[in-house]
């Protein structure tokens, strides 16, 4: 369905009717593929025109699905807890949350509680939550993350290797630090900084492949690099060809948040907001081959979305209504009812979005020889 000359008049009025200008546009290409959002967050508690929201971490409830968190950042105040219905649980004003990442502890007496890292731009440093098997999260105890970058931190992603848990933070200048995390006996969370990367441009989405040990960085003008998370391979991060903006004219900067999609039949997606045009360009791994991107535009009373910072996707059964699990974004342009409210995120069902996938996985293949 085509929808592009309707959506570039509503674009072409957002900088008027939300006071800030768009950092995109949606062009007349080739992007025809849609989804329409399933359900909502409140807003973020900010003013309507500020941009606040930003990057989000899906906890999966272990015993009851239905009753799984989206931990969502509020760059100008902190970290808000969601239900799966979009409901603000809880809020840590704890300062400038930019970037949030989970992960499931395997040892010690937390064994099976998750530790959520962020990236704090107040204290530029990390800061840590802890997460119970039934969804109580509460601030961790801590030693000090303090990043020596000469910028403040930025992007942050968490990932397992060699039965290490590691926590990356990177800043608008291209630098990158690696921290392996420590728990000790009494649940202090603290760690060793271990390795330092420099790229070559702005980067801020990462996000790591527990399974293959890699660890993917986005250089927002650029494009989507890949590197190990082992900080003693010593390689050099590798550009994935076709998410290159000068490549692929379906990705227009900034390449934002970047999330892995492993499904239930062990087929593995890398899914990229492609910022400058409102889209998500989509890679099959581990064969990095981009396939197609999509958008998403309004319907059963929800708006579209425009330009997304952060996204995260599980496909872990979360109860009834979302047998598949859900894809979460930022929107950059959140509308109720045409009025400009202040940002949110929205919660987008798999099962289309493994129908849209699936589909483009086929019309590739002759193109790709996947």
């Amino acid at each position: 369905m085509k929808l592009i000359p309707v959506i570039i008049l509503m674009v072409s009025l957002l900088w008027i009717s939300c006071g800030r200008k768009s950092e995109g546009v949606l062009p007349d290409d080739q992007i025809d593929d849609y989804l329409v959002a399933s359900a909502e967050t409140q807003p973020v508690s900010q003013n309507k025109h500020a941009d606040a929201a930003d990057d989000i971490a899906i906890w999966v409830a272990p015993s009851s699905p239905d009753q799984s968190l989206i931990l969502g950042t509020d760059k100008k105040a902190g970290l808000a807890v969601y239900n799966l219905e979009g409901e603000k649980r809880c809020f840590f004003d704890v300062g400038r949350l930019n970037n949030v990442d989970i992960r499931t502890i395997y040892d010690g007496s937390r064994s099976n509680w998750s530790l959520a890292a962020a990236s704090n731009r107040s204290t530029n440093s990390i800061i840590f939550f802890w997460i119970s098997p039934l969804g109580k999260v509460s601030l961790a105890e801590q030693m000090p993350f303090n990043s020596t970058m000469k910028e403040e931190v930025y992007g942050l992603t968490m990932g397992y290797e060699g039965g290490d848990l590691y926590v990356f933070v990177n800043t608008k200048a291209g630098e990158v630090m690696q921290w392996r995390v420590e728990i000790d006996s009494k649940n202090k969370v603290g760690g060793t900084v271990v390795r330092k990367l420099n790229m070559t441009a702005q980067v801020e989405g990462m996000v790591c492949d527990d399974d293959t040990g890699l660890c993917y960085i986005g250089e927002e003008e650029v494009g989507i690099y890949q590197f190990q998370i082992n900080p003693y391979r010593g390689d050099s991060p590798k550009l994935l060809k076709e998410s290159s903006v000068e490549e692929n004219q379906n990705i227009v900067m900034d390449i934002e948040g970047i999330t892995i999609w492993k499904r239930d039949d062990n087929k593995k997606f890398l899914i990229a907001s492609s910022q400058g045009n409102y889209s998500y360009a989509v890679f099959r791994l581990p064969e990095n081959r981009y396939i197609g991107s999509f958008r998403v535009k309004s319907g059963d009373g929800i708006d579209s979305i425009e330009e997304t910072d952060g996204l995260d996707i599980t496909s872990a059964y979360l109860g009834e209504s979302y047998p598949e699990g859900v894809f979460v974004v930022q929107d950059g342009f959140n509308r109720n009812l045409g009025k400009i409210e202040a940002q949110n995120f929205k919660i987008i069902s798999n099962e289309p979005l493994r129908a849209l996938v699936d589909r483009l996985v086929v019309e590739s293949s002759g193109l790709k020889g996947m």
